[in-house]
């Protein structure tokens, strides 16, 4: 909402204000005696059942906000387990993964002066050897 969005609001609501207080000061100057005590009985009555309402709508609202922030919390921990599972599972299994075979140097007889190194590529786990 603009500056004056929020201006023309509060003249509006000042304008409101003015014409219930003006329109109670007339009623209140040109009512009898009877009509007043009728008025005075009513928001004698009224007053304790706004307070009592405004007390049960403000209790309902604070609840609703309490339980709103416990349901984004809740939300949170759950993404932040999520995120943490994530990583102690990619862990586990960065731990799990055998070890790459390393290049394995055999020196054949014959193979030239002195028997030369040959390199030979890493077997597989489930492979025979050959002699």
């Amino acid at each position: 909402m603009s500056a004056r969005e929020r201006m023309l609001l509060g003249m509006a609501a000042l304008v409101v204000v003015l014409a219930v207080v003006g329109g109670l000061v007339y009623t209140v100057g040109q009512a009898d005696v009877t009509a007043l005590r009728w008025w005075a009985g009513v928001a004698t009555v009224v007053v304790p059942l706004v307070g009592l309402a405004g007390y049960s709508l403000g209790r309902m609202e604070a609840r609703g906000h309490v339980a709103g922030l416990a349901e984004g919390i809740e939300a949170v921990s759950k993404a932040a387990y999520k995120a943490a599972d994530v990583r102690v599972m990619t862990t586990r299994r960065m731990k799990e993964r055998a070890p790459v075979p390393t290049v394995q140097q055999m020196f054949l007889p014959g193979g030239g002066a002195g028997g030369a190194g040959v390199i030979i590529p890493p077997r597989r786990r489930d492979e025979d050897v050959e002699l």
